[in-house]
């Protein structure tokens, strides 16, 4: 969980995954349990636990973690979302321009 991942918060095909910057990879990012996304006037954002927006989908974003192996990964979400995966750990959220 000490990788730093970056990259452009996208929607494709119904999964929210990181395009990332600064490896080859279109990362499906498993959240934290006190994160959850809404839908809210056409956007997709990401909520904290507060309920405070920390990312929509077009922000480039920043965050640690770890990518995580298939094999630890539910059926439900590899049948839905393909890898790989990257476990959301250290939140930075969007990147500043």
């Amino acid at each position: 969980m000490e990788a730093d991942l970056s990259g452009k918060l996208i929607f494709n095909e119904g999964c929210l995954r990181l395009e990332a910057s600064n490896v080859v990879a279109d990362y499906f990012l498993i959240w934290p349990p006190d994160f959850k996304p809404r839908r809210q006037n056409g956007l997709i954002e990401i909520l904290d636990g507060s309920d405070q927006v920390v990312g929509r989908v077009g922000d480039e974003i920043r965050t640690g973690g770890g990518e995580v192996p298939v094999s630890h990964v539910s059926q439900e979400i590899r049948n839905t979302c393909p890898g790989p995966y990257f476990e959301v750990g250290d939140w930075h959220g969007p990147i500043e321009e």
